[in-house]
């Protein structure tokens, strides 16, 4: 596959997370969601093997639903890496992290929870990877797990006006990086 190919891919990813997060035009939050995870279950219908039509259809239907149903839990308030003072209500995901809360600076704390919306969101494909190519579910998790470090740059060089749109599209073009980097690799 050429090289280019996953330059464009990436960039449709930052794209993407970037019209999910209000950049662009207003669109309802469904067709965002459907849009962000319809490419990486592409990229995986062109990965895995397509031996068994159940087993096949079963991995692409898990891979689509996983990635937008973690897309649409959102970031709650660990997008802003522990600069606001307001309370939040608690993300839906936050209970797996929030033993952690008051043991750790809430900027790691924050980190910490935008790392694990970005892995989740990133199981979606990276299991039926680990099933098919162990290997391949490696930059695809990675790319997950990059979105924590998407925000990060945006907070340190974007502070306040342009912090979390720079989030969204580094965070974008990281995941589907990873994406494409699994379709290159296989």
């Amino acid at each position: 596959m050429d090289k280019r190919k996953i330059a464009v891919f990436a960039i449709l990813g930052a794209l993407l997370s970037r019209w999910h997060g209000g950049g662009f035009h207003q669109s309802p939050k469904v067709i965002k969601n459907i849009a962000f995870a319809l490419f990486p279950t592409i990229i995986l219908a062109l990965i895995i093997p397509n031996n068994n039509a159940w087993t096949y259809a079963g991995w692409l239907v898990f891979c689509f639903a996983v990635t937008l149903a973690m897309k649409a839990v959102g970031h709650g308030k660990f997008f802003d890496l522990g600069t606001w003072k307001l309370p939040a209500k608690d993300e839906s995901i936050e209970f797996i992290i929030k033993p952690l809360w008051g043991k750790i600076p809430e900027y790691w704390y924050d980190v910490t929870g935008m790392a694990l919306k970005g892995i989740l969101m990133s199981l979606g494909m990276a299991i039926p990877l680990l099933v098919y190519a162990p290997v391949l579910a490696v930059p695809v998790i990675i790319g997950g797990l990059l979105l924590a470090v998407s925000y990060m740059i945006g907070w340190a060089f974007f502070p306040e006006k342009y912090a979390t749109e720079v989030g969204e599209y580094v965070g974008g073009f990281f995941f589907y990086l990873g994406a494409g980097l699994a379709w290159w690799f296989a």
